[in-house]
């Protein structure tokens, strides 16, 4: 009995120990001050499958000061707590390892999917494996309304703006914990080189035969130009879109044509309210369709708004869901479409043609030269044209960070390949010109950072062909929309780009599978937004 006692004394000492030491190490490490978005970062590596189960906690905190200062996601307020929670529910079961053969014979990147001793780049995908019933188990009413929210894009990016404008001396960065990503600002000296700044100031460099101001700051569009070129989908547009595409009934499939949704198994979807969509279906490849996903939500936080909206829709076991009608249903089935995986809904845009590359552009391309306010031909072409080279300013930084190797890029490897450059003089791969307001639409854009990035820097692009071709066009401009360069220095320096995106995705679109090799992805494109920062402040130094 004394022995018993003597043990119980001894294992009471040891706990009230262990206690005092851990208090004392919380008490000499105080939670860290900072800013707080509050961009839950979901569990992105080793997730087999998923589901959402909750989607939106909108319970708001005490409103007394605290020593953590909240910028919400819901609500741009210093003191409110208003997150986004989802909750990751790993799946287990018998077949996690087994891994499905792929092999498309459609795509460009045929030739490295073809090769049996590669090594895929992106090893075991999540989003490859067929999903099992149950696995779309999420909160539907959360789903189709208050959580869609692109203005907290604009309200990240304002909220750096500002501190850069009041405070030019501050860095500002970006880190990601388990939770949350975190905004530090912390002291730092100037920098002497000269600098893309936030002056609302402006120098007009060069104006027109008709008056009209068309450069500005020696490497900028200017205002006027960008007040007459067509605005694309604004916030509360793309947020109407995207939650119509989750919430309409299709009323009918039909066939999908060259000009009208592309690939075979694609469809042409018509709602019940006779809106449209295209339904991209790419499995067992879904990384095409994530592809798809990630690309519209980097133009979303590039500031492009000419790409089309793109939301996952759930195919589930026999179709039910936006699928359910019985005439859709026997299509789809004789389509070939399999269930329990997901496919891009993407917005339908009406009075739309194929277009051309520019002049201009097409000239500096092929003779290695460089479009820039130095070029007399630019005071002389209408206003209207100036418009179409202000757009594809856009275009070439927003190919150029994805890697898209489906637009003008496939088009230069043609020309190279068959030693014709006349093929660059015809309609541009997935680019369309709007009838109504001359908008360039940036349509089918699945092969962004994923695909793309495999292609690039994998087995496959060893030789730089692809990389080669997307230097040379973004070599062809030293000319740029203000707006869109103040976010690639945005992005540039918040040095987490990857997962930005990564978390906006996770929280906007509540059917994204989280990728494998995230950090080779999150690298390759911060080093790609590192390059056309690089490009830009070339131009500002060359053209001073």
């Amino acid at each position: 009995m004394m022995i018993y006692k003597i043990h119980m004394i001894r294992v009471l000492a040891v706990c009230v120990t262990f206690l005092t030491v851990l208090s004392v190490l919380i008490f000499l490490n105080p939670p860290q001050k900072c800013i707080q978005v509050s961009f839950s970062v979901h569990q992105w590596h080793h997730v087999k499958r998923t589901r959402v189960v909750q989607a939106l906690d909108e319970t708001v905190a005490s409103p007394k000061p605290q020593s953590n200062f909240i910028v919400s996601s819901a609500k741009v307020s210093i003191n409110t707590d208003a997150f986004f929670r989802t909750r990751l529910v790993q799946r287990e079961s018998d077949d996690d390892d087994q891994e499905i053969d792929e092999v498309d014979d459609e795509d460009i990147g045929q030739a490295y999917d073809e090769d049996e001793n590669e090594v895929d780049y992106y090893g075991d995908i999540p989003e490859n494996r067929a999903f099992e019933d149950g696995d779309f188990d999420y909160n539907e009413t959360k789903r189709l309304s208050s959580q869609v929210d692109f203005g907290i894009i604009r309200k990240m990016f304002e909220f750096y703006k500002n501190n850069v404008e009041s405070s030019p001396s501050w860095k500002v960065f970006y880190y990601s914990s388990q939770n949350s990503i975190y905004v530090n600002m912390s002291s730092t000296s100037r920098d002497t080189r000269k600098k893309l700044d936030h002056r609302h100031s402006r120098n007009i460099t060069l104006i027109n035969i008709e008056g009209v101001p068309i450069v500005e700051d020696r490497i900028f569009w200017s205002e006027e130009l960008e007040k007459t070129s067509p605005k694309g989908l604004d916030d509360s547009e793309a947020q109407a879109a995207l939650v119509k595409l989750r919430a309409s009934r299709v009323k009918r499939v039909e066939a999908p044509t060259w000009n009208r949704c592309g690939r075979p198994k694609n469809q042409f979807v018509v709602f019940d309210d006779n809106t449209k969509a295209c339904a991209r279906y790419r499995a067992p490849h879904q990384y095409l369709v994530q592809g798809e996903v990630l690309s519209f939500y980097l133009a979303r936080l590039l500031g492009i708004t000419n790409v089309p909206v793109v939301a996952l829709s759930a195919v589930k076991e026999d179709f039910k869901g936006q699928w359910s009608k019985e005439s859709v249903k026997k299509n789809l089935l004789s389509s070939k479409w399999e269930t329990n995986t997901t496919v891009a809904l993407i917005q339908w845009i009406e009075n739309l043609e194929r277009d051309k590359l520019p002049t201009m552009l097409l000239s500096s391309l092929t003779h290695n030269e460089i479009l820039s306010a130095n070029c007399g031909q630019l005071l002389t072409i209408p206003v209207k044209k100036l418009v179409e080279l202000l757009q594809w300013s856009d275009l070439i930084i927003f190919d150029y960070i994805t890697g898209n190797y489906d637009r003008v890029a496939s088009m230069q490897d043609a020309a190279d390949k068959e030693k014709k450059p006349s093929i660059l003089q015809e309609t541009i791969h997935n680019l369309v010109r709007s009838k109504t307001d001359g908008a360039l639409w940036l349509i089918d854009n699945e092969s962004g950072l994923l695909d793309s990035y495999s292609l690039l820097y994998g087995p496959a692009g060893q030789d730089g062909r692809f990389l080669a071709f997307h230097q040379q066009m973004l070599n062809s401009t030293c000319l740029f929309r203000r707006s869109t360069v103040e976010r690639v220095r945005w992005l540039h320096k918040t040095k987490q780009a990857g997962r930005i995106l990564l978390d906006l995705v996770g929280q906007l679109e509540p059917l994204f599978v989280p990728i494998e090799k995230v950090e080779e992805v999150s690298k390759r494109l911060q080093e790609r937004i590192a390059e056309v920062n690089d490009h830009i402040q070339y131009c500002l130094d060359s053209f001073s």
